[in-house]
Parts: structure tokens; C-alpha cells; sequence
């Protein structure tokens, strides 16, 4: 009776848990099954879904394939949130209709470009900017904009078609962008000015480029952007700009980044005070026209001084005279200086070929006002491929601009003075393992090699006094291959010292080091630095001894010394 009631239980017990048991069991199953079908990206759920994949395929031709990338999550599709690819909206000759009073919120672009070839017109982009409602993007590229000869009843008709009319208690929002870069390109300032009216930036920190237009009085039109900070500010290609005259250059705070760049010749006009302060911030990037450059720092009473990371002038050309005088583009600045790390005199609308002439002019212009220069830079090549023999065959010496480290005209690199080669000592593989057996100094000696050409240090290596060290731990200190293996499969392989005996290099990670390198490389053991270009001082087996081979200088060319008292009589070689 008690052995039943002991199964009995346990059927009881089996029967209470065996529910529970399954229901979590299928409960585990759901959980995987869904983890399965949901994808690990983000996206939006928005009941605008099906009418803003609609409105995105407006445009959509074989070369513009505009789809917003979605997934499908069960029977529904999605617009992911983040848009890496380009997007483009393009309009066709299309009616209000085409765009929908609301939009997916949340779409964070990449690029979203808006344009076509033929005007838009900017009413068109009130309706859109108000459907997106804010507009999350790293780039936000217009297009061909076009001003709206329509009044406020056509727009409350527009608004009549929505089913609302726009009173005081609901009033149109601008547009929040969140947007990083913004560019607007060929269209007048009218058109801008409407664009301005639609969009609200002021949560934005952006690099404005205006690319293209009939022309510009003045750049208060920069100031109706009402950006919380306008980082870069790039305005090119405008057939006239009559003044500097903005809020933003006025009062500041000013960008980090500034390019005037006309169509053809400008002359704007500058005030005092937005002279003062372009002299004053210390800019990343400057590029301007000659004749801006002129009134920046056409000479006063107190010397100005301008400092400056990157700096490009742009000059038109044929240079009139080369005496410095009124008619010449490149002016005289008194005791006005420029200190700046890289400079580019940019040539444009060009009629003929630049002169060896006009290049010595440009560059005694250079030496005489600009200090601090480490690369600089005449261009473009297309109007200077005649001088390359001038390039070739003579070397520069800039007495005022001792840190200049690159010069480059044209298209070719040109010989600095200043900048002398330094050497380092190599072994080929067969004189290394004489070196560190303390034999390779009698060697030489048999030979009576001169050993003048190395340094202290290096002759008390190669003389096997100091620092051969361990032989079984001479390795490259890049590759850490030991030197006798890397020989192994290339028998021609160097052992290279750099700044210390101890730092050893082989020339397969040399190589690599200096195509890396731009003005020096770095030792990989103390990363002090070794100048570039290297000329190398090379011993090896040459017959049944071994010898000490330099390697050969350039033959010196001559010297054109800037600046100079008399430039008509450099002793130009061509």
C-alpha cells in the first residue's frame, strides 16, 4: 500500500511539471526563432514608410539609383537608419504632388544631394524640407536652385491641397538640419536667401562651400545661414564680388578655413576692421586672389603680421614687370611679414608660358616676406613645362628661409642648398660577418682604406672595439630577422646602421622606412630622426679585399641666391 502510494506521487508530480516544462521549452524556441529572423542593424518603424521610398524613387534613372536601403522584417519593410551611400534626389518635371506632407523621420545620410539640371524651384524645397521635418546628414549638397516669383496665396493654396491652412497657430517649422557639410551650387542669392528661410542650422557646426553664381555685392548673405559656427567657408568661382563686408568676418567668430576663389580677376573692397581681423586669427587654410592678398597686407605705418598653417595665392598672369613695381601682381608688403609652413602660388588664366624670369622674380617676392616656410610650391605644371631644364640645372638658396625643406616648380622638385644629404654606413653581408668576427678592421687596413668618410663611432665598430655585441643577436630591428637567415634567401641583402651602431636595419625595411618617410624617417629603436634624402657609404668585398665605396654627391650646380640686389644678373642656367 505504500509502494503505490509512492508511485502514485510520482505520476502526480510528473503530470504537475510536465506543462511548465514545455511551454518553456517552447518558449526558448520563440526567443531563438525571433533572434534569427530580426537582423542586427538599425532601422525605423514609421507608418510614412511605403510614401517616402515612393518619394526617394522619383528620379530614378539607370545612372542615378536613388532606393534608400531597407530591410524586411516578417511581411514588413523598413528604411535602415543609417544611409552610407550616396542618395540623391532628383527632380523631374514633377508637381507638388509628387512630395508627401510627411516623411520616415530619423534617416541619418551620408550625402544627400538634391538637384538636377534644370532650376529648381525653391517652393518645391519648402514643401520637401517641411515633409522631412529635420534632416540628419554628414553632407547636404543643393543644386540649381531658382527663385519663386510667388506669393504668400499660392503657398496657402499649396496648403489648402494638405487640408490646412497656415495661420499663426500653425506655422510652417523650418527644417532642423543636423548636418556637417554644406554645399550649394549655381544658384543666385536670391535663391539662397528663400533656402535660408526653410532651415534652421543653428544646432549645426558646418564647412559652407557656394560654388558658382552670377555674383555677390557683399557675404552678408553668409550671415542668413545662422549656423552655431561656420568651421570652413569656401566661395568659388563667382564672376564678381564687389566687398568683403559680413557679420561673420566683422565680429567672428571667425572659420578655421577661408577660400575666395573668382571666375575671373576680383577687386573686392575690405574694411579696416575685417582687415585687421583676417591679419589677426591664425588660420588653418587661407587661399585667396592677388589682389585680396594685396590689401590684407599693403604696407602701414605699423608693420602687420600674418600667421598661418597652409596658404595659397591665387595670381593672375603674365607677370607686367618684374621691378616690383605698381603694375607688377605680386606687390610690395614693406615691413609687412607672412609666417606660414606651406605656401602654393597658384598661376591662373594664363595667355602664354611662364618664364624662367618670372620665377625668379616670384621667388625673390617670396624670400623677402615670408618667413617659417617648410614646403612651397609654383603651379600649376600645364604652364611651366618649359622649365624644366631651369629646374634641373640650378639649386635655390634661401638665406631668409633657413627651414624651407621642399620646393617644387611646376611639376619637378628643385635642389635646396640648405638641404645637406646624410650619409649612413652599410655592410654587404659577407664584410658584416667579418665585422662582428673583429677581422674586417685588419682588412681594411691591408687595403690602407681610408676611413675618413665615417664617423668616430663607426670606425670603432668596423674596427671591432665597441658595440659588435652578441653575433647570435645581430637581427634587423624591424623585421627581427636575424641578418644570416635574411642573407640566406637574398644573398645581396645590406646590413644598414642608422643614427646608433647598435640600430641596424636591412635594406628591405630601409626601403620601406624611407617610402614611408617624407622629410626624415624615424630610427624604429629611439625614433630619432634621420634626414632623407640618404646617400649611403657602403663596404664590401670588391676582388679578393674589401673596400670602402662612397657614394657620389650631385655635381654642384650653380647657386641662385634669393634674395638678391640684382636679379637680372643671376647666373641663370638653362
Amino acid at each position: 500500500m505504500e509502494s503505490e502510494s509512492v508511485c502514485y506521487f510520482r505520476k502526480v508530480c510528473f503530470r504537475v511539471l510536465k506543462y511548465p516544462i514545455l511551454c518553456l521549452a517552447t518558449l526558448c524556441t520563440g526567443v531563438y526563432c525571433s533572434e534569427q529572423l530580426v537582423p542586427d542593424v538599425d532601422y525605423i518603424v514609421s507608418p510614412y514608410t511605403e510614401q517616402t521610398l515612393k518619394f526617394f524613387s522619383i528620379g530614378r534613372t539607370s545612372l542615378h539609383q536613388n532606393d534608400l536601403k531597407t530591410v524586411t522584417i516578417g511581411a514588413e519593410m523598413h528604411i535602415l537608419k543609417r544611409q552610407s551611400k550616396l542618395v540623391e534626389i532628383i527632380f523631374p518635371r514633377n508637381t507638388f504632388d509628387s512630395v508627401p506632407k510627411n516623411l520616415v523621420q530619423g534617416i541619418e545620410f551620408s550625402t544627400l544631394k538634391i538637384g538636377q539640371a534644370s532650376p529648381i524651384k525653391t517652393l518645391l524645397l519648402k514643401r520637401m524640407f517641411s515633409a522631412f521635418g529635420t534632416i540628419c546628414a554628414e553632407s547636404l549638397k543643393l543644386r540649381n536652385l531658382e527663385i519663386d516669383n510667388l506669393d504668400a496665396k499660392i503657398w496657402d493654396m499649396f496648403q489648402e491641397s494638405w487640408g490646412e491652412v497656415e495661420t499663426e497657430s500653425n506655422i510652417v517649422p523650418r527644417c532642423i538640419l543636423h548636418i556637417k557639410n554644406l554645399e550649394i551650387n549655381f544658384t543666385p542669392p536670391e535663391a539662397i536667401k528663400q533656402f535660408q528661410e526653410y532651415v534652421d542650422l543653428s544646432q549645426s557646426r558646418i564647412n559652407l562651400k557656394i560654388r558658382g553664381g552670377p555674383g555677390l555685392v557683399n557675404l552678408k548673405l553668409v550671415d542668413g545661414f545662422n549656423a552655431g559656427w561656420i568651421e570652413q567657408l569656401r566661395l568659388c568661382y563667382f564672376r564678381q564680388l564687389d566687398s568683403l563686408e559680413c557679420k561673420i568676418l566683422r565680429e567672428g567668430p571667425l572659420p578655421d578655413v577661408l577660400v575666395i576663389v573668382g571666375l575671373t580677376v576680383i577687386n573686392p573692397s575690405i574694411s579696416e576692421q575685417i582687415i585687421q581681423n583676417i591679419n589677426n586669427q591664425h588660420w588653418k587654410f587661407l587661399q585667396l586672389p592677388i589682389s585680396v592678398w594685396k590689401l590684407l597686407m599693403s604696407p602701414r605705418e605699423q608693420p602687420k603680421q600674418i600667421i598661418l598653417t597652409n596658404l595659397k595665392i591665387c595670381v593672375a598672369w603674365p607677370v607686367v614687370g618684374l621691378n616690383g613695381g605698381e603694375d607688377s601682381p605680386l606687390p610690395p608688403m614693406g615691413n609687412n611679414q607672412a609666417t606660414a609652413k606651406s605656401l602654393k602660388i597658384n598661376f591662373y588664366n594664363i595667355k602664354e608660358m611662364v618664364t624662367s624670369g618670372d620665377i625668379i622674380f616670384t621667388l625673390d617676392w617670396i624670400s623677402r616676406y615670408f618667413r617659417g616656410l617648410r614646403k612651397l610650391s609654383i603651379g600649376p605644371g600645364y604652364s611651366l613645362w618649359n622649365l624644366q631644364d631651369f629646374v634641373k640645372n640650378n639649386q635655390f638658396d634661401f638665406q631668409t628661409i633657413p627651414s624651407l625643406l621642399y620646393l617644387r616648380i611646376g611639376l619637378d622638385e628643385c635642389l635646396i642648398k640648405s638641404k645637406t644629404k646624410e650619409r649612413i654606413l652599410c655592410f654587404s653581408l659577407d664584410a658584416w660577418n667579418l665585422c662582428i668576427g673583429g677581422v674586417l678592421g685588419a682588412e681594411l687596413a691591408r687595403t690602407q682604406t681610408d676611413m675618413a668618410p665615417l664617423t668616430t663611432n663607426e670606425q670603432a665598430m668596423v674596427m671591432g672595439k665597441l658595440w659588435i655585441g652578441d653575433v647570435s643577436k645581430s637581427h634587423c630591428t624591424v623585421c627581427h630577422e636575424p641578418f644570416a637567415e635574411i642573407g640566406s634567401n637574398n644573398p645581396n641583402i645590406e646590413v644598414c646602421i642608422l643614427d646608433h651602431p647598435l640600430h641596424r636595419v636591412c635594406t628591405t625595411c630601409l626601403d620601406t622606412l624611407v617610402a614611408a618617410a617624407s622629410e626624415c624617417l624615424f630610427c624604429p629603436v629611439c625614433r630619432g630622426k634621420v634626414k632623407l634624402p640618404l646617400l649611403k657609404n657602403v663596404i664590401q668585398r670588391c676582388g679578393e679585399s674589401y673596400k670602402l665605396t662612397t657614394e657620389p654627391c650631385q655635381p654642384q650646380l650653380p647657386i641662385l641666391s634669393f634674395p638678391s640686389s640684382n636679379l637680372e644678373g643671376l647666373p641663370v642656367h638653362h
